[in-house]
């Protein structure tokens, strides 16, 4: 085994020099062949070509190193050629090696051999003998396909430690969170106890001290009490401050940021109001708008950009709970802080459990509390809209093609399953198209897989343009495409499946200065509201449709009917 740096002396060995930041190439060739391929590889940077002289010497090499391209010569004995031809049908069946490129060299005159039986491979083809503008063309392009695969592939993996991160700091999040809501509903049960004998003793104190014939010694008693019992308030409530305001500071955004929110208070009574309002004073220049009721919220919300909500436990019933819950139903992640009484503090905890980010118990309402409050309640809001941004992007990665960039084959089915449940529900119309190109295997032999690579991605662009912003387009499989076309029947979706036909049947494709022309079949299949078929079903008609369009000549659009 030899292995080659492009620019440099060879260096005999199997491993030597192979390190992670080189592009590796196999061959499997001639001598002569090998020379053209390092006198095309001089072009390009940091390329290592590993010479292999048996197949079985190929497939060690194929397990141990990731190669951007392997290059087999076909040109070659009959018994080395089976020994060839098995080490593909290895390849095909193995996942991990069926995703390297192989670009045989074919001997003139000899027939292509059938690609159905390695289906699985990316295969290409090159006449022998070599010219080397058509393989450096290849080696170019391969090489660029490996590099957007490693960057994709590399923006998953970091998405994929960003997830795996934030959801880590959830988890701990939400720990803590229920470790809160025990204490607060240990403190929050221990303040009512407290406060309601607390209450009756200050009240039978002040009736005693109304008597006018009581001793002066016995009144200078009851004062006593009473400031004995004020202490005692002011430290509950210093105790339930320093629990919400210390615990729930996340870090604090800029101070800046916090100047300039738009802060909505929905607050029925107006003495809460204006302790909110006053106290907002020290924490943002701007204007708290204020709504009595749970309507004018929905309204305002709609309207008008809004950071940050205050939602008063006064509103009547559990109308506060149901804007809550109005919010989440209509995705608006709006950091909510929950207004309640020092005695019901179990409903601020019951609030934070329906979306609320914290509670705030009215009394305590302070500028220093509320600085503290919506400090730890906008670091939390952070750290959600980046773990769903996370997730967001990580689904749309995933439900993309990566050759095409339309939507791939689950992204078919899920919007179909979503687009029959409406069209059952409204009673509207729905179709589908499937569409192939006539002998597109034709296409792969004679120009390559590339040409045909560039010909689904210049038709994927093509198709995107003529369809409406609502329908879908989707990679379905191979050189198959799947539209999904929502209120739309079974004659509107036969003019634009003709429109398609005809365009793709204009369209001059090119290849290396060869011009290819195509033509397409469509199968088309519509569902009515009034017969009870399933997805499945759907699909399986437009499958159908699609067969009798190819069968009868190609170039044709067929419609059936669910």
């Amino acid at each position: 085994m030899n292995v080659h740096f492009t620019g440099v002396t060879p260096i005999k060995g199997g491993k030597q020099g192979m390190n992670s930041t080189h592009y590796h190439l196999l061959a499997l060739a001639e001598d002569s062949e090998i020379e053209i391929v390092c006198q095309v590889l001089k072009s390009f940077d940091q390329v290592i070509v590993t010479h292999v002289g048996t197949a079985l010497e190929a497939l060690d090499c194929l397990w141990e190193t990731d190669f951007f391209l392997a290059v087999f010569s076909r040109d070659i004995p009959e018994k080395e050629r089976l020994e060839l031809e098995s080490l593909l049908r290895k390849i095909s069946d193995t996942r991990r090696l069926n995703r390297v490129p192989i670009l045989l060299l074919e001997p003139p005159g000899q027939e292509l051999p059938d690609d159905s039986e390695y289906g699985k491979i990316r295969m290409d083809f090159l006449q022998l003998p070599l010219k080397s503008h058509y393989l450096k063309s290849r080696i170019r392009t391969y090489l660029d396909l490996h590099t957007q695969r490693k960057a994709v592939e590399q923006s998953i993996a970091e998405l994929d430690n960003m997830f795996h991160r934030f959801a880590m700091n959830q988890d701990m999040t939400n720990d803590y969170r229920l470790n809160q809501q025990r204490t607060l509903h240990l403190t929050a049960a221990a303040a009512k106890d407290l406060s309601q004998p607390l209450r009756q003793l200050t009240g039978s104190v002040q009736q005693l001290d109304r008597q006018v014939d009581i001793p002066f010694r016995l009144r200078q008693s009851f004062s006593g009490i009473r400031s004995a019992s004020n202490r005692i308030t002011n430290i509950i409530k210093s105790i339930q401050a320093n629990m919400i305001s210390e615990e729930m500071v996340f870090g604090a955004p800029a101070l800046k940021e916090l100047r300039q929110i738009s802060t909505l208070a929905v607050m029925p009574l107006e003495h809460e109001f204006n302790i909110l309002s006053h106290a907002m004073k020290g924490v943002t220049s701007r204007e708290v708008i204020r709504v009595r009721t749970v309507e004018e919220a929905m309204e305002t919300v709609s309207s008008g950009p809004v950071d940050l909500v205050f939602i008063s436990d006064d509103l009547p019933g559990d109308q506060g709970y149901e804007l809550l819950e109005y919010f989440k139903q209509g995705y608006l992640e709006l950091p909510v802080i929950y207004t309640v009484g020092q005695t019901d503090q179990e409903r601020g905890v019951r609030a934070i459990s329906k979306g609320a980010y914290n509670f705030l118990a009215r009394e305590n309402i302070s500028s220093a509390m509320i600085w503290a409050l919506i400090s730890g309640t906008f670091e939390k809001a952070a750290m959600v809209r980046e773990i769903e941004d996370a997730q967001s992007r990580i689904t749309m990665i995933s439900r993309k093609d990566p050759l095409t960039r339309l939507n791939n084959r689950e992204c078919f089915d899920d919007t179909l399953d979503t687009e029959l449940a409406k069209s059952r529900r409204y009673h509207l119309p729905l179709s589908i198209l499937m569409m192939d190109f006539d002998d597109f295997k034709q296409i792969n032999q004679t120009h390559g897989f590339l040409a045909g690579n560039q010909i689904l991605t210049t038709s994927a662009s093509i198709i995107k343009r003529m369809v409406r912003g609502h329908d879908v387009v989707c990679r379905y499989g191979g050189e198959e495409f799947g539209v999904v076309l929502p209120n739309t029947s079974d004659e509107g979706a036969r003019v634009l499946a003709d429109r398609i036909r005809n365009r793709m049947k204009q369209h001059d494709f090119y290849w290396e200065e060869a011009l290819i022309k195509l033509t397409v079949s469509v199968g088309l299949a519509s569902f009515s509201p009034e017969r009870e078929n399933g997805k499945d079903t759907l699909v399986k008609t437009a499958v159908e449709a699609l067969t009798k369009a190819m069968n009868l000549g190609g170039d044709q659009v067929v419609s059936v009917q669910s």
